[in-house]
C-alpha cells in the first residue's frame, strides 16, 4: 500500500506550534500585522539569516534555530530594540531594499577574509577576475533575483571562478540620480564586496545592508569602510607605486593661477551646486569647496576633471533628481552626468 502525505505550509505550520510546546515561541506579530509580512520575514531570515543549503522550515523542525532566534540575531545587527517579535521596525527594515548578501558573519560569503593578491586593477574585454552583469531572476549562481525592490544586487569574495564577480538585477530601474535605484550607489558598495568587505552594522557606512541614495559627485568613502579596506589590504601607499611620468622642463611649466580674492574687481564666471560641493568656476580654472572643509581651496584646471569644456563657463547648473548637470559656454550647452564626473574626483 502507497501513502501519499501532502503538507501545506499552513499545515507544516500547525504541525510545527502543536509539537513545540517546550520550545520557545517561534514568532510573534504585532496585533495590525499580518500573515504575509509572517511570509516576508520567513523568506528574508532564510535568505540572510540562514546557513546556505539549510532552509529556515527545517531549522525550525529541528529545533537548530527557531525563528524568534533568527529574528533577534537580525534586530542585533540593525541595532533594533531584541524583542524576538516581527514588530513594525523590524518590518520596516525587512522591506526595504538591500544587498543580496547574507548579514551574520558565520554565514557570509567571506570566511576567511579573503582579499585579492593583487593591488593594480585594469579593465580588459574577455575573462576578467571582477565580471560585472545585469541579470534576471535565477541566473545560474544560486542566488536568484527576486525582481523589482527587494534584492538589488550581490557580489562575490575575491577568489577563483565567480569570485570578484557583481551581478544587478535587471529588473530594477537603475538611475543616475535619486529616481529609482541609484546605480553609483549601489554599485559602489556591491565592489566593497568583490574586494573583500563583509555587510557593516554602522549605518553611515558604505557596506551598510539597506539601499541609502548616495550622490556620487565628490563622494568620500566613509571611515568605517576604510578601515575595513585598510584591515585587508594595508594603508594607503604614497608615491611608491605611481608609474613614471615625462616631466616638462622647469621654464615651460605653466605659473600657478593664485588670484587675489581682495581684488574688489575679481568675480566667478559660474558658480553651482553639485552633490555635496560647491563649484565656482573662472576663466580655465574651478574651485571646489566643501561645506566640511575650511581649510584654503587650490584651484584645478577645468579641461583636468570637464575636458569637453577648455575655459570661460558662463553658468552651469545641477538636477539632482536626474543625476546630470549642464555647462554653458556661449551659446553652446554641455550635458554630463554627475555619476562620471565624481567618478573622476575619486582620486583627487
Amino acid at each position: 500500500m502507497e501513502v501519499f502525505c501532502i503538507f501545506s505550509p499552513a499545515l507544516l505550520l500547525i504541525f510545527c506550534l502543536k509539537y513545540s510546546a517546550a520550545a520557545p515561541a517561534l514568532f510573534a506579530l504585532p496585533k495590525t500585522s499580518n500573515w504575509s509580512d509572517f511570509y516576508i520575514a520567513q523568506e528574508y531570515l532564510d535568505k540572510y539569516y540562514t546557513p546556505k543549503g539549510r532552509h529556515q522550515a527545517a531549522e525550525m523542525i529541528s529545533g537548530g534555530n527557531s525563528m524568534t532566534r533568527k529574528v533577534q540575531q537580525m534586530q542585533t545587527f540593525f541595532g533594533l530594540q531584541v524583542t524576538g517579535k516581527l514588530d513594525h521596525s523590524t518590518m520596516d527594515i525587512i522591506k526595504k531594499p538591500r544587498c543580496g548578501v547574507p548579514d551574520i558573519a558565520n554565514y557570509r560569503l567571506f570566511p576567511g577574509e579573503p582579499k585579492w593578491k593583487k593591488r593594480t586593477l585594469t579593465a580588459k574585454t574577455g575573462e576578467a577576475d571582477i565580471m560585472i552583469s545585469f541579470e534576471n531572476g535565477d541566473h545560474g549562481d544560486s542566488y536568484p533575483f527576486d525582481g523589482p525592490r527587494g534584492t538589488l544586487a550581490h557580489a562575490f569574495a575575491p577568489g577563483e571562478g565567480l569570485g570578484g564577480d557583481t551581478h544587478f538585477d535587471n529588473a530594477e530601474k537603475w538611475t543616475m540620480g535619486m529616481n529609482g535605484f541609484n546605480l553609483f550607489t549601489v554599485a559602489a558598495h556591491e565592489f566593497g564586496h568583490a574586494l573583500g568587505l563583509a555587510h557593516s552594522t554602522d549605518p553611515s557606512s558604505l557596506m551598510y545592508p539597506t539601499y541609502k541614495y548616495q550622490h556620487p559627485f565628490g563622494f568620500r568613502l566613509p571611515k568605517d569602510d576604510v578601515k575595513g579596506i585598510q584591515a585587508l589590504y594595508g594603508p594607503r601607499e604614497f608615491g611608491s607605486r605611481k608609474p613614471p611620468v615625462s616631466r616638462q622642463p622647469f621654464s615651460n611649466l605653466p605659473t600657478p593661477y593664485n588670484p587675489d580674492h581682495c581684488d574688489s574687481k575679481f568675480s566667478f564666471d559660474a558658480v553651482t551646486m553639485l552633490g555635496k560641493e560647491l563649484l565656482f568656476f573662472k576663466d580655465r580654472y574651478f574651485w571646489r569647496r566643501q561645506a566640511q572643509l575650511t581649510s584654503h581651496v587650490q584651484p584645478l584646471s577645468i579641461t583636468s576633471s570637464f575636458p569637453q569644456l577648455m575655459s570661460n563657463v558662463d553658468a552651469a547648473y545641477e538636477i539632482a533628481e536626474r543625476g546630470i548637470a549642464f555647462f554653458f559656454k556661449g551659446r553652446s550647452v554641455l550635458k554630463t552626468f554627475v555619476v562620471f564626473v565624481g567618478v573622476v574626483f575619486l582620486g583627487n
